[in-house]
C-alpha cells in the first residue's frame, strides 16, 4: 500500500512520544466527515436549500455515503503508534494491511531504533541525487513487523558519502532511543531499500 509519511512528535508533557501523520491528515479527514454528516442532513430532510444539488435528497444521500466512507477508509488506513513513556507501553495501528489491526505491548519488547539510508539517485520530485533516511522500530524476535517511524529526503552532491545529509536524522533518532531506554544503530553507510513493501 501507498505510505503516509510519520513523524515522531512528543505530546503531553513529554510524556508521549506518537508516531503517527502530520495533524492536517487528520483534520481533513474530520472536514471530509462532516461534509458526509451535512449532505447527510440535506439527504434526510434535516436542512433544506434552494440549491439543486442539496435540494435533491437521492443526490445528498449518496454524497454522504461516499464522504463518510471515504473519511472512515482513510482514518482506518494511517499507521500510527502512541508510547506512553511513563508506563512504558504502547499501541500500535496497523493501517496498511488489507485489514487494519491494532496490537500493544510493553517497551521491553523493542529492541533498537535503527537509521537507515537508501541511495536515491532519481527520487521522484528530488533533482539530481538523494538520500532517504529512514529512524525504524525494531521489535525482538521479530513479534511485530518493523515500523518506518519517520522518513526524509536530503539531496547530495554526486560525491558525496551516503551518510553525509543524516545529521539531523542522527539527532531525531537518537533523542527517540533516549526517550525509549532502546539503543540506536547507525546503518547510514551502506544503502538499505525501504524495509516494508509498498505499491
Amino acid at each position: 500500500m501507498l505510505a503516509t509519511p510519520l513523524s515522531g512528535r512528543f505530546t503531553g508533557e513529554n510524556k508521549r512520544l506518537v508516531f503517527a501523520p502530520p495533524e492536517w491528515y487528520f483534520w481533513l479527514i474530520y472536514a471530509t466527515a462532516i461534509a458526509g454528516a451535512v449532505c447527510l442532513a440535506y439527504g434526510l430532510g434535516g436542512l433544506t436549500s434552494d440549491a439543486f444539488l442539496l435540494n435533491n435528497p437521492a443526490v445528498c444521500r449518496l454524497t454522504a455515503a461516499l464522504l463518510l466512507l471515504a473519511a472512515f477508509f482513510a482514518y482506518v488506513s494511517l499507521e500510527r503508534i502512541t508510547i506512553d513513556l511513563g508506563e512504558r507501553r504502547y499501541r500500535r495501528w496497523f493501517g496498511r494491511a488489507f485489514l487494519p489491526s491494532y496490537a500493544f505491548g510493553k517497551l521491553d519488547e523493542l529492541e533498537s531504533v535503527v537509521l537507515t539510508a537508501e541511495d536515491k539517485p532519481f527520487a521522484p520530485g528530488h533533482a539530481g541525487r538523494t538520500a532517504a533516511y529512514r529512524i525504524v522500530l525494531v521489535w525482538k524476535g521479530m513479534k511485530l513487523p518493523v515500523m518506518v517511524a519517520e522518513e526524509c529526503f536530503v539531496p547530495l552532491a554526486p560525491h558525496h558519502a551516503l551518510n553525509a545529509g543524516a545529521a539531523n536524522s542522527w539527532q531525531r533518532a537518537q533523542s527517540f532511543a533516549q526517550a525509549l531506554g532502546l539503543p540506536m544503530i547507525d546503518h547510514t553507510h551502506v544503502s538499505s531499500p525501504h524495509p516494508t513493501k509498498l505499491i
